[in-house]
């Protein structure tokens, strides 16, 4: 422990800092695990020293995402939720509970009650409301209320000191529900991996020649974890209307969610779409696809945008969240509704002016220049600079206040 402390001060000297980061999970996967494990090692090349706080630290295992009927994996959902927001915070707070030090920082990115600074991923009291349902939603799953209250503490009680919003939306969002001040909300988006997510001719012509597709044939990709709500159904039926038309091309579905209730869809596509589930290696069909398309309900700063752009696929996505601060229409992409004839259309329209769309190609890549998870980690760490500055300041006014006292 000795040791611990004295590399902890050794490392202030320098002028850096302990980050500790707050989520149910971190690492490769979806939702809040990538991003944290993207700034993790981001936040490591700079020489800062990370430590995380996951569910394991109380104790509860990570479970595979398709474990157990539909029931067991909506109970261990909304469980960890409850159990990371309350034993999560206090486990936090015990262990972490001389993080107030100028050499410590706690970067919670969900649930938990605790922490300098808390990314905004997403805003449950905005979820509630744009539901037409709300309140049958809420007698259902009572624990929507718990979620709500939670926030209400949260947003209201001063917990952080710096909120990060992935959106400017978000952020505007945030100050109108909650009240929240704005000059306390820094707005920083996603980031992504510019080495490993780029165009690869090699990784296209093979990824074609596995699937035995011609490689002038046009290929889409639709990427996500939740497909009704992603809109995967609005896709299956634009690519039919295409084929009823006589334009002929072929449909990537990654993801690990049930493709069952579509199963009508899929089998009258036949072999024009490839399912291929969750893969640890997506860029590869990234850079064998022409075009991302994904007719979502509702995101807030959705990863696989960016990947896509960084290996130079345009975008076709609706106007929804976060989605316009990384597609700008005619540029890199076009906006769609959610609609098979518009998402159709828009595809056409595409397929038929090749050289719209390999210009949108050229930019697509050069749109996320700056969006690298390094330049992304810079500017967490210059918000952290912030909060340690403050903290600093007021213990020194506590200070002088005693010694001023006597």
């Amino acid at each position: 422990m000795l040791n611990h402390k004295a590399k902890r001060i050794t490392k202030v000297s320098q002028g850096k800092f302990l980050i500790v980061q707050c989520a149910r999970t971190i690492g490769p996967g979806h939702g809040v695990s990538s991003p944290a494990l993207c700034l993790e090692r981001a936040f490591k090349q700079l020489g800062y020293e990370c430590e995380r706080f996951t569910l394991r630290n109380i104790g509860i295992r990570d479970a595979t995402p398709d474990a157990g009927s539909r029931g067991i994996r909506t109970f261990r959902f909304w469980w960890n939720i409850v159990v990371f927001s309350t034993l999560g915070a206090f486990v936090i707070w015990w262990r972490y509970r001389w993080y107030r030090r100028d050499d410590v920082i706690l970067l919670c990115h969900v649930d938990a009650l605790i922490g300098d600074l808390f990314v905004i991923r997403s805003l449950h009291k905005s979820f509630i409301i744009q539901n037409p349902l709300r309140w049958l939603l809420l007698i259902r799953n009572p624990l929507h209320l718990f979620v709500l209250a939670r926030d209400a503490i949260r947003y209201r009680l001063g917990v952080h000191k710096r909120f990060i919003a992935l959106s400017q939306s978000l952020a505007e969002e945030a100050t109108l529900l909650y009240g929240t001040d704005p000059d306390q909300i820094r707005v920083i988006p996603n980031g992504v991996d510019l080495e490993r997510f780029q165009p690869s001719d090699r990784a296209r012509l093979e990824v074609r020649t596995e699937l035995k597709w011609d490689n002038e044939v046009f290929v889409l990709i639709f990427v996500a974890n939740e497909f009704k709500r992603k809109g995967l159904d609005i896709v299956l039926d634009a690519l039919y209307r295409l084929f009823m038309d006589g334009i002929d091309c072929r449909l990537i579905v990654a993801g690990s969610d049930s493709t069952e209730p579509f199963r009508t869809e899929l089998d009258r596509l036949g072999d024009a779409v490839y399912l291929l589930g969750h893969r640890f290696d997506i860029e590869r069909y990234y850079a064998a696809s022409d075009l991302l398309v994904l007719p979502t309900a509702f995101d807030i700063s959705p990863l696989v945008g960016y990947e896509a752009l960084a290996c130079g696929l345009p975008l076709l996505m609706t106007r929804v969240g976060g989605i316009p601060c990384f597609l700008h229409e005619g540029k890199n992409g076009m906006f769609i509704r959610r609609s098979p004839a518009d998402v159709a259309k828009k595809i056409r329209h595409l397929i038929e002016n090749k050289e719209t769309l390999n210009q949108m190609a050229d930019q697509a890549r050069i749109s996320v220049k700056d969006a690298d998870w390094s330049m992304i980690a810079r500017k967490y760490l210059t918000v952290m600079q912030e909060v340690l500055a403050e903290r600093r300041e007021e213990k020194h006014r506590i200070a002088n206040f005693d010694i001023g006292s006597y």
